[in-house]
């Protein structure tokens, strides 16, 4: 975790010198952000295709997809999001000022469009919101334990698109075949 980690190990880690970690962030929360910035920055850019899209099944279907793929591709961010979440402190406050607010807003918008459309189950948007973060990401954040109770290789192609569909399944009023979308 934050608190555990030296300057000097994750410069190690990096194969850099830590005078170099030194020249580019004054401290290392400085160093945090910039790490942290840079996962969700990427995985905003996954959903740009989401927010385009303007029927709200098709939507949230898409979401659900592009999320798992994310957490499955990234889970150290889950990981990150997950031990901060546990206390509250600077690095969770900037979390969720730079991030988990508005995106739980996103969500809860889009699953109210989902609802109204006939489209989503009866449930409160904002739980909405936490289940599907969970829900996508804890496999992934948790998957060597996943693999030993379930003996399933986890970051493959098929298992990733799998766990998509069982949650397309979950959320979504009336899925069908055509609902199922391939994984890149």
């Amino acid at each position: 975790g934050f608190d555990g980690a030296s300057t000097r190990a994750i410069a190690t880690r990096a194969g850099c010198h830590q005078p170099q970690i030194n020249y580019h962030f004054s401290s290392k929360q400085e160093l945090w952000e910039a790490a942290v910035s840079l996962l969700l920055d990427e995985m905003v850019a996954g959903m740009a295709e989401v927010a385009e899209l303007a029927d709200p099944r098709e939507r949230f279907i898409l979401l659900i997809h592009r999320s798992v793929e994310f957490a499955a591709d990234r889970p150290e961010l889950a990981r990150i999001v997950m031990a901060e979440a546990m206390t509250s402190s600077l690095r969770l406050n900037w979390i969720v000022e730079r991030f988990s607010r508005m995106a739980h807003a996103q969500v809860q918008e889009w699953w109210n469009d989902m609802r109204r459309s006939g489209a989503g189950a009866d449930i409160d948007a904002a739980l909405v919101s936490h289940l599907l973060l969970g829900a996508t990401t804890v496999l992934w954040a948790n998957e060597p334990e996943f693999v030993m109770v379930t003996a399933i290789p986890g970051r493959r192609r098929d298992r990733i698109r799998a766990h998509a569909d069982a949650l397309v399944q979950l959320f979504v009023v009336d899925v069908d075949e055509s609902d199922m979308r391939p994984s890149p």
